[in-house]
């Protein structure tokens, strides 16, 4: 992997995770810029879990929020579907 698209992230309880940049866009009507993620870890089933966060265009530089409304992951979702030419649903 290249590390370049790697970065690490800290949970809620303060352990530092890292992940690998999938793909990353802005939406077409908000100020707003979307990052999707993965640590490329596969569950019991073998599938990758993909996770999303955004910045809103008017806050702090770096300043990054969790994708968890629905609109936001049913946008989030088509965007990956169209990149990675599947039809699962990721979060």
């Amino acid at each position: 992997m290249d590390e370049d698209l790697k970065i690490t992230l800290e949970d809620e309880e303060g352990v530092l995770h890292d992940y690998f940049l999938v793909y990353s866009f802005d939406h077409p009507e908000l100020d707003r810029h979307y990052t999707i993620y993965t640590d490329y870890i596969p569950d019991e089933e073998n599938n990758i879990s993909y996770y999303a966060m955004y910045h809103d265009g008017d806050e702090e530089e770096g300043l990054q929020h969790a994708v968890e409304e629905d609109t936001d992951w049913d946008f989030v979702n088509s965007v990956l579907e169209a990149f990675l030419g599947e039809d699962d649903d990721f979060e």
